[in-house]
């Protein structure tokens, strides 16, 4: 109860805003920190990855594809320990918001699509350990936060 009437206040002052995800509700800041009148915090796109984020599987898949260009179903499996159907169920919703896509290595492969955006979010909302960063850094080439 004390928590929800904070986030009342917050966004009722505009300082945050919601959206509801199913069954949840998500805030976010209203403005970047520390840059209240340059731009919106989060682009749509950004919500929607920042949402994956802050759930246990998606965001194992996504630390698992940040370090390599791609991988395979099987190859996701053998680092996210979930069933199939439970991994592919997570695939198929993080495809259809377009954080990941599907590519072919010779079997049914997905990678980051914006892996840049994602490493930034990662880092922003300390989401991904400085080592993690660091491998993202070498897969992905030149990197600017």
């Amino acid at each position: 109860t004390l928590a929800d009437y904070h986030l009342r206040f917050l966004e009722k002052h505009e300082l945050i805003t919601s959206t509801m995800d199913g069954e949840y509700k998500r805030f976010y800041p209203r403005s970047t920190p520390g840059q209240a009148d340059v731009r919106p915090a989060l682009t749509e796109l950004e919500r929607q990855i920042l949402a994956f984020l802050r759930q246990p599987v998606p965001l194992r898949v996504i630390n698992f594809l940040m370090e390599r260009e791609a991988a395979t179903h099987k190859q996701i499996l053998e680092h996210v320990p979930v069933s199939p159907s439970t991994l592919s169920h997570h695939l198929k919703k993080m495809q259809a918001t377009g954080i990941v896509d599907r590519v072919e290595l010779g079997e049914r492969g997905y990678r980051v699509v914006q892996p840049k955006s994602v490493a930034r979010l990662m880092s922003t909302y300390e989401l991904a350990t400085p080592d993690q960063i660091d491998t993202f850094i070498r897969v992905w080439g030149e990197f600017r936060l």
